[in-house]
């Protein structure tokens, strides 16, 4: 990896995980070395520890493990790597976090301990009760809500810079510290993983948990309306989905469940979508029913 000019920024990317091939990772590495130099740190079912442009991707085998003691061993080897950093006099070091959580946490420590610039992304509405839907326990939504904006709030007070992913995603937390630069951007899409199929009538939903992305909403409204579209299904690719439905008694023919998958396989399933439908939340799914259908496109909820 050739050395890059000394007043290049230092990125050090922890990037949640699973990980489980080099191409995950590959695309954002690629990015970031036409402007920077660095490491992205992630955990998942390989090992790996490779150069990808100016980057150096370190991946963490943590299969067959319990997922707790996995993550602390990540963490201690993270925090050895910046050890190991603030001791070589490294500056300009910039520390990025997927989200304010354990993985904030984390990166927080980091940039203390090598004395650089820590930047939070918020790439959910984390204060939202939507987000425990799963959850049969009104003391447990309340508990696992209260914990949830509790910690963002302490790591997104920590941050020297903040990456929205829509404007509103601060909502519900503590204001971020007096100074703090903020902005909101689109996360990256790497189009050269999509391709296209011939197109099918289908609506595809890709993401779990059941009741958080709107499954039940969307599978009753296809229902509503199948006798009327009767060359039309619904495909649904998530964790534990088809669990959720059999337990409400939620079937239909033309509705199929399939567990979750990796990056290139929902690609395959995706290819022959035209029509793109975006739920993070529990919003209306009719409306994508009736638009869709009619105009003979598949739908793709991209999750």
């Amino acid at each position: 990896m050739q050395a890059p000019p000394e007043d290049i920024p230092y990125l050090i990317y922890l990037r949640e995980g699973p990980s489980h091939s080099v191409a995950d990772a590959q695309p954002v590495c690629e990015a970031l070395s036409r402007r920077f130099h660095g490491e992205m740190w992630t955990y998942g079912s390989h090992e790996t520890d490779t150069v990808i442009g100016r980057f150096r991707l370190r991946v963490l085998n943590t299969d067959n493990r319990n997922q707790r003691l996995a993550y602390l061993g990540y963490m201690r080897l993270v925090r050895r790597r910046a050890r190991e950093l603030a001791a070589s006099g490294r500056k300009n070091v910039v520390v990025i976090s997927y989200d304010p959580f354990k993985n904030g946490l984390l990166a927080s420590m980091v940039a203390r301990i090598t004395g650089g610039k820590f930047i939070c992304e918020v790439n959910g509405s984390y204060a939202n009760p939507d987000n425990f839907a799963d959850l049969t326990s009104p003391l447990k939504r309340r508990f696992m809500l209260r914990a949830m904006r509790a910690m963002a709030s302490y790591v997104v007070r920590r941050a020297d810079g903040i990456k929205l992913l829509f404007d509103d995603a601060l909502e519900g937390l503590a204001k971020p510290r007096v100074g703090a630069t903020i902005r909101r951007y689109p996360n990256l899409a790497y189009l050269t993983r999509f391709y296209s199929l011939p197109e099918e009538k289908f609506i595809l939903l890709v993401g779990f948990p059941f009741y958080r992305k709107g499954a039940d909403i969307l599978c009753n409204a296809f229902i509503s309306i199948a006798d009327r579209f009767p060359e039309w299904r619904v495909v649904l690719i998530g964790h534990q989905l088809a669990a959720a439905a059999e337990k409400i008694g939620l079937r239909h023919e033309r509705i199929q469940f399939l567990a979750g998958m990796k990056q290139d396989d929902v690609a395959n399933w995706m290819a022959g979508a035209r029509s793109w439908r975006s739920r993070r939340d529990r919003k209306p799914w009719e409306g994508c029913c009736w638009k869709a259908l009619p105009r003979g496109n598949a739908a793709s909820a991209a999750i």
